[in-house]
């Protein structure tokens, strides 16, 4: 399991293991009558003068205890939010997306915020990229580096960090960077907190595939990629290994 998914998973047993309190304090504030409380069905005297249920009456036959019914089992509830959280873990393992599809519509409702940490920095690149989208300014994405596979990459390391650019761009902008990337084969998309002026945010960027990984590793940027990179966190006032040329061994 990688760190991306340890991450997303810890974040939805958080949120379950929220809404299992709530739930245990909703049932505790609207007690149910207990079975053995209720009323026992009337009985009649019979012969003898002894207190019996006439066993000939169906209906004044004792009961056994009454089912409350699915609705009421508080440990079935807790069953159906594991059997939900395991259904999310599994489809975010074996469908290939970084966060469950409900979290992803979820953020796709609202303005969308990108994170962009290579070339779609360059302002020129991005409005050719993204018509319309709008520069929010610098944002930093923790626990993760800059790495230089031929082109611009991250990698998770914890206590590491990565600054670049927030956009808020179109569900068509989506769909251009999508292509532009090379995603899903080139590029996986990644939704993941970003800190903009003091607060988090939940932003998509791209990282490379674990195969493009492998075949990239070590070759360096292209000189006019890095010069198209450069001018973008100049622009904006970025600081990361762009603005300062390294040195060829």
């Amino acid at each position: 399991m990688d760190s991306a998914l340890m991450q997303v998973v810890s974040a939805e047993i958080s949120r379950k293991y929220g809404e299992i309190i709530m739930a245990l304090r909703t049932r505790s504030a609207h007690k149910i009558t207990p079975t053995a409380a209720r009323k026992r069905p009337s009985v009649r005297l019979c012969g003898g003068g002894s207190n019996r249920p006439d066993r000939g009456n169906k209906n004044l036959a004792p009961q056994g205890p009454v089912r409350a019914g699915k609705g009421h089992s508080i440990f079935f509830d807790i069953f159906l939010i594991f059997k939900l959280l395991y259904r999310r873990i599994h489809a975010y393992i074996y469908a290939g997306s970084d966060i469950n599809a409900k979290a992803e519509r979820r953020a796709m409702k609202s303005p969308i915020l990108y994170f962009a940490y290579g070339s779609n920095m360059n302002p020129f690149r991005m409005a050719q990229r993204c018509p319309g989208a709008s520069a929010l300014g610098v944002a930093i994405l923790r626990n993760y580096r800059l790495a230089e596979r031929l082109y611009a990459d991250i990698d998770f390391q914890e206590g590491a960090e990565v600054h670049g650019v927030l956009f808020m761009i179109s569900e068509q902008n989506l769909r251009s960077l999508d292509a532009r990337e090379g995603y899903p084969k080139v590029y996986r998309r990644m939704w993941l907190p970003v800190e903009f002026n003091g607060e988090s945010y939940l932003a998509v960027t791209y990282e490379m595939t674990a195969a493009t990984k492998a075949a990239r590793s070590g070759k360096r940027y292209p000189e006019e990629y890095r010069k198209i990179c450069s001018e973008g966190a100049r622009f904006y006032r970025v600081k990361n290994n762009f603005t300062t040329r390294r040195k060829r061994a």
